[in-house]
């Protein structure tokens, strides 16, 4: 005779099928406490959104205001251009200029 064993296959079986239900409920009961923090969440956004001030404008509006901007962007960028133009000219006088007294100098030393 051979003694009987203390659990069967059976009892396993039906143990490791009670574990992973209870695991399962357990993963369930998180993800429905997530679902439920991000709803309250969007439902607190929605709110806030409902209570921003909405400033709109007309479309003429807003034509009139991109001329303006971009009239005046444009006069900036000539005004710039032509500082530019100021600049490198007055820079090129000055190194003609540089270039003649170097000259000037260099053709009075004498010759060694």
């Amino acid at each position: 005779m051979t003694p009987e064993a203390p659990f069967t296959l059976w009892d396993i079986a039906k143990g490791l099928a009670s574990a992973l239900v209870a695991v399962c409920l357990w993963a369930l009961s998180l993800f429905k406490k997530r679902i439920e923090a991000a709803e309250v969440s969007h439902a607190d956004l929605v709110q806030k959104v409902r209570e921003l001030e909405l400033n709109t404008v007309s479309r003429p509006t807003f034509q009139r205001h991109e001329v303006d901007i971009y009239g005046r962007l444009d006069e900036m960028r000539k005004d710039a251009t032509g500082r530019e133009d100021r600049i490198v000219a007055a820079f090129k006088e000055e190194f003609r200029d540089l270039r003649n007294r170097l000259d000037k100098v260099l053709d009075e030393r004498p010759q060694r």
